[in-house]
């Protein structure tokens, strides 16, 4: 979401659609209150909910902390087109962070209105029949998956893969050419 917003300068919405596990406003600094939740319970228009972050082109939804004891029930709302409709109305790119595909429905509620989804994987703890369980699941909702992004990669894989195994020594010349 940042690099969109800040690098093709694209006006760009991250919403937090895990009402169970949120974390999209501790990344950002944000107050959770008044977010994606209240959108879906009141039936409210977007704009109120929309947070600011300090790229110019980067807005927020949270997660918000309506007290609806079903997550499920609340993300399977008549209201969802309309939300999308407008969001892809006001904005050029919409990222959704849900959670994990595998123990919640979730995000499988969410896949009429997705265009595709990157599918992250947890580096040395993902098991490979979860994955692959994880993509049938997206495959048999349609959802286009993107790609896979692996997390967690600090201290897992062989250092080879590591950033400083690849070291340049660069002299004052190559500097001035540069």
């Amino acid at each position: 979401a940042i690099a969109c917003s800040k690098y093709r300068n694209m006006q760009t919405v991250l919403v937090d659609f895990d009402l169970r596990r949120p974390r999209v406003h501790e990344l950002f600094g944000l107050r959770r209150q008044r977010g994606i939740a209240e959108i879906l319970s009141k039936r409210s228009p977007i704009k109120a909910y929309l947070k600011g972050t300090r790229y110019p082109n980067l807005r927020v939804v949270t997660s918000g902390r309506d007290s609806h004891k079903n997550p499920s029930e609340l993300l399977n709302s008549s209201h969802m087109e309309e939300l999308f409709a407008e969001l892809r109305f006001c904005f050029d790119l919409i990222i959704i962070d849900t959670p994990p595909v595998i123990p919640v429905s979730d995000p499988l509620l969410l896949s009429p209105e997705l265009d595709g989804a990157l599918f992250v994987v947890k580096a040395g703890k993902t098991q490979k029949p979860v994955i692959q369980r994880g993509l049938e699941l997206l495959k048999d909702a349609r959802v286009e998956t993107l790609g896979v992004l692996l997390n967690n990669m600090h201290n897992v894989l062989p250092y080879y893969y590591d950033h400083s195994y690849y070291h340049y020594q660069y002299s004052s010349e190559t500097e001035d050419l540069e």
